[in-house]
């Protein structure tokens, strides 16, 4: 009996421990099932964003919005691989020396499936080179240099070493000017050309040019009134542009004039125009004297009373042979400078003839005038019959009477004080 009883409490011992044993089995089979549900995928790939080659070595971190934070590295083929990841919300980031970070990318991993995002990383720019003398050859050392980009944010500085050498590193992308800075010499680029977005390295040399000077003197059309403060310029066959000013003599130098060839110089006053002037170099370093500019009034910028006075003018139209008068007929009025310069503006807006055939004009200044005087109904047509397929005039002859029937201009001399009628006929 006390035999069977053993037998009976083994059995029972046994049913407790596999009972407490089958608890904490099934606590963690329920647990790797959440996990199974909830653990996310993210793969991807990292490349350059101008050649398009992998990138290895990026490091690629997840930021969650709870704090949590996970990071890898790129592969020798670019590829990254985030396994077990939480769901959740999360920001992507993506750095490598010698690279533009990209805008942070916010993600949204859940479904418990593998996702994908590739980023794409900007390479910073590289811009080397010499600086050489006038020679082309001995270098120069402790020349500074400036690099600046089209943000004004991006200024990069660099100082050659005794090598003439220069360098700028991981400059932001951007496109760069760049310029030694001396006051004893002026450089020009060997190599021109602008350094572009991402481009991974640039080389430009520069080399000491000897610089040429343009001075001479601007005066009014007297030839010896001087104009103060104006503007000169002179480009360069290349399309350089360099300047001065004018002082309280009228006098300029253009200084740090680079480059042989033919060079156009160029003054700008308020009220004034100048011709244009060539000027040759063909051996830089000269001192180039004596181009002078002689000023002329600018029609436009004459005074809005310049042509004000007590003359006075009435046109009458009339159409021959009977001298007809015709109403309706435009006409307008531009003074003389002289006498090939008309004013741009016409002093008044244009009139039209009333039944009389009559238009007045009053209030003008003593000179010459132009007056044109316009039928435009026959000038309609006329346009009209230009855009026509089939030409309506045999040949030009036929077109210049044709016009003449449309369109008259005469030139008048006004004297103070004088009120003069000018009559103009068409013909029918």
């Amino acid at each position: 009996m006390a035999k069977c009883l053993r037998a009976i409490r083994s059995a029972h011992r046994s049913l407790v421990l596999l009972a407490a044993l089958l608890v904490p089995l099934s606590a963690v089979t329920a647990l790797h099932a959440a996990l199974a549900q909830t653990a996310e995928i993210l793969t991807g790939q990292a490349a350059d964003a101008l050649t398009s080659v992998p990138l290895a070595g990026a490091a690629i971190t997840l930021t969650g919005f709870d704090g949590g934070l996970h990071t890898t590295f790129t592969e020798a083929d670019g590829s990254y691989r985030f396994e077990a990841i939480p769901s959740g919300n999360y920001v992507l980031t993506a750095a490598l020396r010698g690279y533009t970070s990209p805008e942070p990318v916010d993600l949204i991993l859940e479904g418990a499936t593998t996702h994908r995002m590739d980023v794409t990383l900007t390479g910073m720019t590289t811009i080397t080179g010499r600086v050489f003398d006038g020679d082309g050859v001995t270098p120069l050392a402790g020349i500074p240099l400036l690099a600046r980009g089209t943000d004004s944010a991006n200024v990069y500085a660099a100082v050659t070493d005794a090598d003439g050498s220069y360098s700028f590193v991981e400059m932001k992308p951007d496109l760069y000017v760049v310029e030694p800075l001396s006051a004893e010499r002026v450089f020009a680029a060997r190599d021109a050309g602008a350094v572009s977005r991402g481009q991974p390295l640039q080389q430009i040399d520069f080399v000491a040019v000897i610089p040429s000077i343009i001075q001479g003197r601007a005066t009014e059309s007297d030839g010896v009134t001087p104009v103060v403060h104006a503007a000169v310029m002179v480009t360069a066959p290349d399309g350089g542009v360099f300047a001065g000013i004018t002082d309280a003599e009228g006098r300029y130098v253009v200084s740090g004039v680079t480059g042989t060839g033919t060079f156009t110089a160029a003054a700008y006053a308020e009220t004034l125009i100048f011709s244009e002037i060539a000027v040759s170099i063909d051996q830089p370093g000269g001192l180039i004297d004596g181009v002078d500019f002689l000023g002329a009034p600018d029609p436009l910028a004459l005074p809005e009373d310049a042509f004000s006075g007590d003359a006075s003018l009435q046109i009458r139209i009339v159409e021959t042979p009977n001298a007809a008068p015709l109403a309706g007929v435009s006409v307008q009025i531009a003074a003389l400078i002289d006498d090939e310069t008309l004013v741009a503006l016409f002093l008044d807006q244009p009139t039209l003839t009333d039944a009389d055939g009559m238009a007045l004009f009053s209030g003008l200044a003593a000179g010459r005038y132009a007056i044109t005087a316009e039928r435009t109904d026959r000038m309609d047509a006329l346009l009209a019959s230009a855009d026509a397929e089939t030409p309506q005039y045999a040949d030009e002859a036929a077109l210049d009477a044709a016009l003449s029937r449309a369109i008259q201009d005469v030139v008048i001399t006004l004297e103070a004080g004088e009120h003069k009628i000018v009559e103009i006929a068409f013909a029918p």
